[in-house]
């Protein structure tokens, strides 16, 4: 049975490298490019990389793109920004050996935000699902995107590790980014949100990361996090109900 690694990029030099080095054992890789403008192309197909170009559409496009590319049996997903590990990487290797092609995996991602490993502040429920076989999954939602799949899901606790948000900076240049991609998702889900979302859910949204998930036990870093999540739900339904009045504006003029 082969397997295919697959991960979508844009502008990924500073971490591409070091992902695909983790990704030696996979029969191929499938790099879905979505215009990139710095070496991330050339460093994917310098590395192996089977490089597929598509201008980003939302994060469910580029993914199953991904997947429908991909000549494996099963199929391995993975972030530019996360690395397998040698564990994982045996455990992955098991179940494709065995190719019971009755489940899909949800596996645990131990992430580094600010530079500090979190244990908590909602990390510690951090199970994606990222192999299946090809043929059983696919990606549905602009963001915050999901697999649609029939079969059970089987947890891995060999983790896979995830350098995300190293920064205040990286932080809103992603939030803008995804802010968007929100409004596409609420949209098409025909959500409406009430004024008084606005004020509930960020506080919320907090005390559910700091206090119910342990923030506080990951240093000021896990505060931080914790306030930042509360700041983006702001943000989104604070949009998303202004969208509302302009359209009901929009209707009565």
């Amino acid at each position: 049975m082969r397997v295919s690694a697959a991960l979508i990029t844009k502008n990924e030099e500073r971490n591409i490298r070091d992902c695909l080095q983790t990704l030696t054992w996979a029969d191929e890789v499938i790099v879905v490019d979505s215009g990139s403008t710095d070496k991330t192309v050339a460093l994917a197909r310098s590395l192996g990389a089977k490089v597929i170009q598509s201008s980003f559409v939302d994060f469910s496009v580029q993914k199953n793109l991904a997947i429908e590319n991909a000549s494996g049996d099963w199929v391995f997903l993975i972030d530019a920004d996360e690395r397998v590990t040698e564990e994982l990487q045996e455990r992955i290797l098991s179940i494709i050996r065995a190719d019971r092609q009755d489940a899909v995996y949800a596996v645990r991602r131990k992430s580094f935000l600010f530079g500090r490993l979190f244990s908590y502040t909602g990390t510690q429920d951090d199970y994606p699902i990222r192999l299946f076989p090809k043929t059983k999954a696919r990606f549905k939602q602009p963001v915050h995107e999901f697999i649609v799949t029939d079969l059970p899901v089987v947890s891995i606790h060999e983790p896979l590790m995830h350098h995300s948000t190293a920064s205040l900076e990286q932080y809103f240049l992603k939030m803008e980014h995804y802010l968007a991609l929100e409004m596409k998702a609420m949209d098409l889900n025909r959500r409406e949100v009430s004024f008084w979302e606005i004020w509930i859910r960020p506080p919320a949204k907090f005390f559910k990361l700091y206090f119910l998930k342990r923030g506080f036990l990951d240093a000021w870093e896990g505060f931080l996090f914790s306030v930042l999540s509360g700041y983006y739900d702001f943000r989104k339904y604070r949009m998303f109900y202004q969208r509302q009045k302009d359209k009901v504006m929009g209707a009565k003029a």
